[in-house]
């Protein structure tokens, strides 16, 4: 029989210190989780400092995550889950780390096999395996979509989301203040996409000072108001879907955020391209996404976005992807030839009358978000392809509101 394990509430488990920081009250910890902020669950053998496992909690996020510690403190098993409306816990992803020899430090990916499952909410189950001096190996199987799934524990009731039975340790005085140790996983946020398109402006970066400057691409003619961001080398209609967010069929403005180089002047990027619906000013940002798409689902950091293989990249509407897929076969190579820097294309159907705008990608190939801008009335303004050539940048000074 299981001895009973005691709870402390608190901050979090500090890896780096290896301890427990910032004790919470039963009360304080209550609280928080009636109001969806971040606080930490430690499960600790009776009059010990040695955790068991540890369980984060971010409500408002729809965050959790398990941590399960072996006997040398070190943490060995991680499940994250997320919140569904239906007051279940999904599993997302789990690790597993298998620690041969006692002074193996934590997470040591080079001399400790590791197994990475991640699942998808039709019961898709994909599991990597890393074995140290083996390499990686995959497997890819199929479970229920229930056995991904378990309720959301009540505050206090942790025993049956542990497996063991529980205790609280009451604290009548909480440690000194200490900021949490953890953060929940966040999908990629739009950082500063209201300035990439403020000409003038200065950005320090990890590459160099760049200075931004407009251009205008051209005009997309949208005849659905099925907006497709992609590269215009693959526009094959059975695989591109377009955003689930739509325009009204018209002619809207392609605008380039082009970046120079302060000390390297003739070296310029695109660093993202925004199809102005409307002048009106952006007050809100999200992800732009296709049908299936969830953000809930994304790990720390994740976005979805579209493919680059060909350093372009373009705006379409998605009626007019077979006509111009067939029209780019013969000149995609004239297209890639004379698109550099910060210039840009047009493309007609004569027959819809639709028109593509494409342009160079940032820093080349690879895989990108679209942002759609909102107005103060909910109404979409923009979708801005953001190349996070400027992600990193220190946002520069402004001395007046973008209007």
């Amino acid at each position: 029989m299981r001895v009973p394990l005691d709870v402390v509430y608190c901050e979090g488990w500090d890896g780096e210190a290896r301890r427990i920081v910032g004790r919470l009250t039963t009360g304080t910890a209550r609280g928080r989780d009636d109001r969806g902020e971040q606080y930490a669950v430690a499960f600790v053998a009776p009059g010990t400092e040695s955790p068991q496992a540890v369980l984060e909690v971010a409500w408002a996020h729809r965050f959790a995550r398990y941590w399960h510690f072996d006997q040398a403190a070190r943490r060995d098993r991680e499940i994250e889950f997320r919140l569904l409306g239906d007051g279940r816990l999904f599993c997302l992803h789990s690790t597993v780390w298998d620690y041969t020899d006692p002074d193996q430090a934590e997470f040591d990916e080079e001399q400790v096999r590791h197994v990475v499952t991640a699942a998808r909410p039709d019961g898709t189950v994909r599991t990597s395996t890393r074995v140290p001096d083996e390499g990686t190996s995959e497997t890819i199987e199929q479970k229920r979509v229930d056995e991904l799934h378990l309720p959301a524990p009540r505050f206090g009731e942790w025993a049956d989301l542990l497996g063991w039975p529980t205790e609280t340790r009451h604290h009548d005085t909480p440690d000194e203040a200490a900021g949490p140790p953890w953060r929940p996983a966040v999908p990629l946020q739009p950082r500063n996409v209201e300035l990439f398109f403020e000409p003038g402006l200065r950005w320090p970066s990890a590459d160099g000072v760049v200075e931004t400057e407009v251009r205008r691409a051209g005009t997309v003619r949208l005849v659905s108001g099925r907006v497709v961001a992609a590269d215009p080398g693959w526009l094959q209609p059975d695989l591109l879907e377009p955003f689930t967010v739509t325009a009204a069929p018209g002619e809207y403005p392609v605008d380039l955020a082009v970046v120079r180089f302060v000390d390297e002047p003739d070296h310029e990027r695109v660093a993202a391209a925004r199809l102005v619906i409307t002048p009106e000013r952006v007050v809100s940002w999200e992800m732009a996404l296709r049908p299936g798409q969830d953000p809930l689902l994304l790990s720390d950091e994740r976005f979805y976005g579209f493919s680059v293989d060909a350093g372009l990249a373009c705006f379409v509407d998605a009626d007019a992807l077979g006509a111009m897929e067939a029209m780019l076969e013969e000149t995609f190579e004239e297209l890639l030839a004379g698109l550099t820097g910060g210039t840009a294309a047009q493309v007609a159907d004569p027959a819809s009358g639709a028109t593509l705008v494409g342009f160079p990608s940032g820093w080349g190939d690879g895989v990108y978000p679209t942002w759609v801008g909102r107005t103060a009335a909910g109404e979409v303004a923009c979708f801005v392809a953001d190349f996070l050539v400027l992600y990193e940048a220190e946002r520069p000074p402004v001395s007046e509101p973008v209007a």
